[in-house]
This record gives structure tokens, C-alpha cells and sequence, in this order.
């Protein structure tokens, strides 16, 4: 896309020389997609424009014939596709969590969307040390949404809500986080309305 856009601008920038310009009016939606980009900004009649070389694409997965819950061979394929977490599943299956079906099916589709690894470290869970997680707590009026979940180990759940220096300090050095990682805690730190580390 940084070819067609390096082609495209060029024309464009000529064509609306009169109705460009470069005073920034981004919508949510700019800022949620292409926020991260820092290229010339195009406004024209008070929109900015989306930067045509940010475009990305990702290939679809296509449908594959053999999974069926009907045949054997079919179900097969759908348990080869979740293994090596397999074991989670059916841990958040047979205990009992007094959660509604709402909440335990989406907590079910997190650990197959997270592939049984912690949103923020990306370390596989483990049964015995692991915590769902509200991004906005019920408490606020956060739901059960899937959108408003995460599965993370319990020390980066216990990270998430710790408030004493010590204990922060004490949980940072034993998950050895990076950059990334503690912009990710900070923000679900914000959301839970607690000082960011």
C-alpha cells in the first residue's frame, strides 16, 4: 500500500490543493485504527483521511470440510485444534465458577481466542494460577461480554490491583515485564481507576 499511496497522493495533493488541509480533525475511528501513524495529515471538508500505506490485511481462514461435529474424523479435528489447552477447557467446565452461562461460554471462547496463553505476558495458563479478569469491573458497570474479558495469571491479575509499592515492585520483578507489557497494565490500571505503575 505505500507504493499506491506514494502514487495516489501525489495526484490527489494537486487535484484538492484548494480543499486540503493540514489541521487535524481525527475521528474515533482514525484514532482506534491508525492512531499509531505519525504521516502527513490530509483533511478535506473538516474529515481527515485514513493513510492509505497504514491499510493492512490479514487472509481469511478458509472453511475446512473435515470439521464436522457430526463424524468422528470431524470431532477429531476440532480436538487437534485445541490441544495443548484442551486441559483448561475442561477445567472451567467441570468446576463450578456460580458464574451465568452468559459468562462461563465467553470465559470458554477467551481460553480458545487466547490460544490458553495470558493476554498480557503471553505465557501458557495454568489451572491452578490463573484469574479472569473485568477490563471495566462489574462494580462500574462492566458485563460479561467477551469484549469486556481477559485471562491472565494470577500475578499479573495481582499486579493489576496492587496498590502498595512494595507489592507492585515485588510482582514486576518475579513476571519481568517489557515496555509493551506495562503500557498494557497501565492501561487496564486506568481503567480500574488505580495509579499506574
Amino acid at each position: 500500500m505505500a507504493e499506491i499511496n506514494h502514487v495516489v497522493m501525489k495526484s490527489f495533493d494537486i487535484r484538492l490543493r484548494n480543499h486540503l488541509s493540514n489541521k487535524p480533525n481525527k475521528s474515533k475511528a482514525y484514532l482506534a485504527i491508525y492512531g499509531k501513524y505519525h504521516s502527513k495529515i490530509r483533511t478535506v471538508a473538516s474529515v481527515t483521511l485514513f493513510p492509505v500505506h497504514g491499510v493492512r490485511y490479514a487472509r481469511v481462514k478458509v472453511f475446512n470440510q473435515n470439521m464436522c461435529n457430526y463424524t468422528p474424523n470431524g470431532r477429531q479435528y476440532t480436538h487437534n485444534s485445541i490441544k495443548g489447552y484442551d486441559h483448561l477447557i475442561t477445567f472451567i467446565m467441570r468446576n463450578k465458577w456460580d458464574d451465568s452461562v452468559d459468562l462461563l461460554n465467553n470465559k470458554l471462547a477467551l481460553i480458545y481466542g487466547q490460544r490458553g496463553k495470558c493476554a498480557i505476558t503471553q505465557e501458557p495458563l495454568n489451572k491452578h494460577m490463573m484469574e479472569c479478569h473485568h477490563i471495566k469491573p462489574r462494580i462500574k458497570g462492566g458485563g460479561n461480554e467477551c469484549s469486556n474479558l481477559m485471562w491472565v495469571t494470577t500475578n499479573v491479575h495481582k499486579l493489576l490491583y496492587a496498590t502498595h509499592i512494595d507489592t507492585i515492585k515485588e510482582y514486576m520483578e518475579t513476571l519481568n515485564l517489557d515496555n509493551k507489557q506495562i503500557i498494557k497494565i497501565n492501561k487496564l490500571r486506568e481503567s480500574l481507576e488505580i495509579n499506574t505503575i
